[in-house]
């Protein structure tokens, strides 16, 4: 009889295992919860800012409080959504294949947890999608690290292939070395900039961006929105090539620089209102030949990008040695032999005939005559211009200013600050030998609008908080 009771316990205590998902010891391994994706079942973990820690193992009912508790128990190939808040993560390590989403898209902050720190180091076959990155760190004292990270050991290590699309960057950087994939429909503001190298043999579609930055980390140091370069050790035989296109880049200290050595199909862009370059090409000791198309070249680019009002601040005293144009070359050493080829036909400049172009908008062989000649008839036109989409940032709390007024934006000396503006009436809050900075340098007569009231301010938004 004690058997027969024995047995009918032992029975009943595993029924109930099973219908209630007791897992004992291996609690918060598996959360039940599977999505298709393109014919592949996914594993999904949740991750949510104001979950506690007890017991969290991912599912919708228990998700994380982390992402770095989730990314750490979910296998390869496992999708993690993250709900809104905000997160504090540094040097987080993706797995093979896996999918990091805001659940919903853009309701989710996931900020730098220690100054110079990276917050998610990429792997092979990740999508990160739909997320707020931000750094509450001061780019001023080089503290901000990297959104997103990936470089390898080049000898030992193969590429990654990845997508990165639909994400906001604020003060944070992207800095994607010896990979290929797709980056798209992205936001980079406040200070964020992507610094992209592609691997040998390989391809990269960037498209449809906005890059919004500010002009200068300091006086003296202009900030960079887009850095495009390659990898490869012999890149003129190297079939790698970038295609960058409807991407915005605006409001920056220099827009985009590509290394001469870049095999690149640049199209349909808008690059404007950058404070001392639009397009740089940056040449050191490369002597291969790389094949820079911006029009008309060797990978059929239509051209129409728009590339006007760039290099106006010519007149700042702080600044020695740059190239104010729309377009330059920049010789950073002097044992380069030889040059791109570069075509730029069928653009849209600030001056109308071709001549006037490659006098006043292109730095090329007529300022130094050791530089080969950009390729510029035909011009564009207005009406084909007039196709081109322009991707602006989502609703913000800190509105544009217009570059018109020939205004600078500048990071304050100290980070975690409150959001919004910094407030000074006489001169920059920098080191002590910038105090002489005169406030009419940077806004000269006009005054700034801001909520409806005309006030002189400073731009901290690029180490502002977003709560």
């Amino acid at each position: 009889m004690k058997k027969g009771m024995m047995t009918l316990a032992t029975v009943l205590l595993g029924f109930f295992v099973a219908i209630t998902g007791c897992k004992g010891d291996g609690a918060g391994e598996k959360p039940p919860t599977e999505l298709e994706d393109g014919g592949n079942t996914r594993t999904v973990f949740y991750v949510d800012a104001n979950a506690s820690d007890v017991d969290a193992d991912g599912s919708e009912e228990k998700p994380f409080p982390t992402i770095h508790e989730a990314v750490e128990v979910a296998p390869a190939g496992s999708t993690i959504r993250i709900r809104p808040g905000r997160y504090y993560e540094s040097n987080v390590q993706l797995k093979e294949g896996m999918v990091v989403e805001g659940d919903p898209p853009l309701e989710a902050e996931v900020c730098e947890g220690m100054p110079g720190l990276s917050i998610l180091k990429l792997a092979d076959r990740v999508r990160v999608e739909g997320l707020k990155f931000c750094s509450e760190f001061s780019l001023y004292l080089s503290e901000v690290g990297d959104a997103l990270y990936f470089e390898p050991n080049h000898t030992t290590d193969p590429p990654i292939h990845f997508t990165i699309r639909n994400n906001v960057f604020s003060t944070a950087y992207v800095q994607i070395i010896y990979a290929s994939g797709e980056i798209s429909n992205n936001v980079f503001k406040d200070g964020s900039a992507l610094y992209f190298g592609i691997a040998p043999g390989e391809e990269a579609r960037i498209f449809q961006n906005t890059f919004q930055g500010i002009h200068y980390i300091r006086p003296d140091y202009p900030m960079l929105c887009a850095s495009l370069g390659q990898t490869s050790e012999n890149p003129e035989e190297d079939s790698h090539i970038i295609y960058f296109h409807d991407n915005t880049i605006e409001n920056c200290g220099k827009g985009v620089s590509i290394t001469a050595v870049t095999h690149i199909k640049f199209e349909k862009n808008i690059v404007r209102d950058n404070a001392v370059q639009g397009i740089e090409i940056f040449s050191c000791g490369d002597n291969t030949r790389g094949k820079i198309d911006l029009g008309g070249g060797a990978y059929g680019s239509v051209g129409q990008n728009i590339i006007q009002n760039n290099g106006w601040d010519k007149d700042n005293e702080f600044l020695s040695g740059y190239n104010f144009y729309d377009f330059t070359y920049y010789k950073a050493c002097n044992d380069v032999t030889q040059f791109p080829i570069i075509s730029a036909r069928y653009n849209i400049w600030d001056h109308d005939t071709v001549k006037d172009v490659d006098r006043y908008d292109v730095y090329d062989d007529d300022e130094d005559p050791q530089f080969p000649a950009v390729e510029l008839s035909p011009l564009g036109t207005s009406s084909e211009a007039s196709s081109l989409a322009s991707y602006p940032a989502p609703p913000s709390r800190i509105r544009t200013i217009s570059l018109r007024y020939r205004m600078h934006y500048y990071p304050i000396l100290s980070g975690r600050t409150s959001w919004g503006f910094h407030k000074n009436v006489s001169s920059l809050p920098f080191v002590s030998e910038f105090f002489s900075f005169p406030w009419e340098k940077m806004f000269g007569d006009r005054p700034v609008r801001h909520n409806g009231s005309w006030v002189p301010i400073i731009m901290a938004g690029i180490n502002h908080r977003h709560g």
